[in-house]
């Protein structure tokens, strides 16, 4: 499992303590009541932390877990796999049988309802038990775009109660869930063969993230040169370009705020934290797994397209106008400066994650400017490290 370790400024109030492992022959009674909100703290003179509702820093430490996911080829290790569970019922008191064709497992927690202190033995199918036994107090809930709205315009409830099952063991574990809208190289881009003779090979490496109706490549190849990542493919940039200019790719606006890919992407987002709305132990949302540039350079496509793009998400989810009219209707343009993206909700107690561009996380060192994007309090920088 891939660790997430998220730590405030080390100055300030003192820690909250890092929960230990617990002896499991005991039985202590549930905490009672919800877990304390997590905000962003702005002290005067001093850098921002995060901060309980006493104000105390608070350390975060955690794992990602992806078993959440449907499949499709790119993502599962056998397209002839069957399809992932995803009806919460198929969960209560069970743990669906895994498939060796699928990537990684199902979530599961078999003694759901039994307690904080439910069995964490490794073969006990409870994984939040054990994850909270490690003394780690986060999840990282990996979800993508394609679960939430695999036919375009419709946001599929079943999957998002299936989310908040899997946020209802973690509370139960006292463990807090950062939902992260996860995507690897755009997502379901339609491979190719290569032509004879040529030295383009199909990219081998993980995909996933939005639903194929989403992707619009124009024709381009989804191949590469030997040994370069899956996402130099032609058509994986050109699909994240589409995604970037917010194009319409021609498709039901049905449940989505706006025509544009950005659209349906937001409405999906908002689909899901619109459930969550009052849960505390939900920290927040992180907006999108390494965002790649597309066709555009590394020097221009934050500015250009990324930060604008979370500046639009964080308006339509926290109600957060940025000093600007709301614009009239979700356009291809809103939220571009003269108007603020329409609010979708108005949650303005989850914190919002924003990851740099994917390119910072290999060359470990920031290729945007560096300027405020937001007037949201609650925004958290979530580098990776590699």
């Amino acid at each position: 499992m891939a660790c997430l370790w998220l730590l405030a400024a080390c100055t300030g109030p003192p820690p909250s303590v890092l929960p230990h492992a617990p002896d499991l022959d005991t039985k202590p009674p549930a905490p009672a009541g919800a877990p304390s909100w997590i905000h962003v703290a702005h002290p005067t003179g001093r850098r921002a932390y995060l901060a309980d509702q006493s104000g105390r820093e608070v350390f975060l430490a955690g794992v990602n877990i992806t078993g959440s996911y449907i499949n499709h080829e790119d993502q599962d290790t056998d397209p002839s796999a069957p399809p992932r569970p995803q009806d919460p019922a198929l969960f209560d008191g069970v743990c669906p049988t895994n498939d060796n064709g699928w990537r990684d497992p199902p979530i599961c927690q078999l003694d759901a309802g039994k307690g904080p202190w439910s069995s964490a033995a490794y073969d006990s199918h409870n994984d939040l038990s054990q994850v909270r036994a490690l003394g780690l107090n986060l999840v990282r809930l990996t979800i993508s775009w394609e679960a939430v709205e695999p036919t375009p315009g419709h946001y599929d409830q079943q999957f998002i109660e299936r989310v908040r099952q899997i946020v209802d063991w973690a509370q139960e574990q006292g463990v807090y869930v950062l939902v992260d809208f996860h995507e690897d190289n755009y997502g379901d881009v339609p491979r190719a063969d290569p032509p004879p003779g040529s030295q383009l090979v199909r990219p081998q490496g993980q995909a996933d993230g939005a639903p194929r109706w989403a992707v619009m490549t124009d024709g381009l190849p989804n191949l590469i040169l030997p040994g370069l990542p899956t996402g130099s493919a032609q058509a994986v940039g050109q699909a994240f370009q589409h995604f970037w200019q917010n194009d319409d790719p021609g498709v039901p606006q049905g449940e989505a705020p706006g025509r544009g890919l950005q659209d349906h992407y937001l409405g999906a987002v908002a689909a899901v934290m619109g459930r969550l709305t009052d849960r505390s132990d939900v920290v927040g949302v992180e907006l999108m797994n390494e965002p790649q540039s597309g066709q555009t350079d590394l020097v221009t496509f934050p500015t250009q397209y990324l930060y604008p793009f979370y500046r639009r998400a964080i308006e339509a989810l926290t109600g957060e106008r940025d000093g600007l009219p709301t614009c009239p209707a979700a356009t291809p343009t809103s939220g571009a400066g003269s108007c603020a993206y329409p609010g979708l909700l108005h949650d303005d107690r989850h914190l919002v994650f924003f990851e740099p561009q994917a390119a910072r996380n290999t060359l470990d060192f920031s290729i945007q400017s560096n300027q405020p994007f937001s007037a949201y309090p609650n925004l958290v920088f979530a580098p990776h490290v590699y």
